[in-house]
């Protein structure tokens, strides 16, 4: 996957990793290049045993420890600010021409769909809302123990 996501950071490819929060329902992605982190913070919802919906709520930018920034996402449909809350965000809903749509996200927003190979090994697919899995990032993931 290009960007932070992989580590990318420019030229250089710092060490990446991910927390959950199981009973929280929290995440944490986190690059490490030297004395610079950057990290983004969301959560999500369990769909089924593959595949998860993420909302990202915001990432900070640290230098040697200092937080130099935080940039909260904003959430929308059709431009309009929404409450916070997963179930508004990510919710399918019916307009007036009986046409299903799905409430957007400003770019913050998608699904996780995970295979464990084993209890240490995972392929994750990330994509987009609106967005397939032939659109999708793949990560191979190995459990830190």
């Amino acid at each position: 996957a290009p960007g932070p996501s992989a580590g990318k950071v420019g030229p250089f490819v710092g060490n990446v990793e991910q927390v959950i929060d199981l009973k929280g329902g929290k995440f944490s992605n986190t690059v490490i290049l030297g004395g610079l982190k950057i990290s983004l913070e969301g959560f999500y919802n369990i769909l089924n045993e593959n595949d998860w919906e993420v909302i990202f709520d915001d990432i900070t930018l640290s230098i040697f420890g200092k937080k130099l920034i935080t940039k909260e996402f904003p959430k929308s449909k059709d431009g309009q600010a929404l409450e916070e809350g997963r179930d508004e965000v990510l919710n399918v809903y019916v307009d007036a021409s009986g046409e299903k749509e799905e409430v957007k996200a400003t770019g913050n927003a998608g699904t996780w769909g995970m295979y464990y190979v084993d209890e240490d090994l995972r392929l994750q697919w990330d994509y987009a809302i609106g967005r397939t899995t032939k659109e999708s990032n793949l990560f191979v993931l190995q459990r830190d123990s």
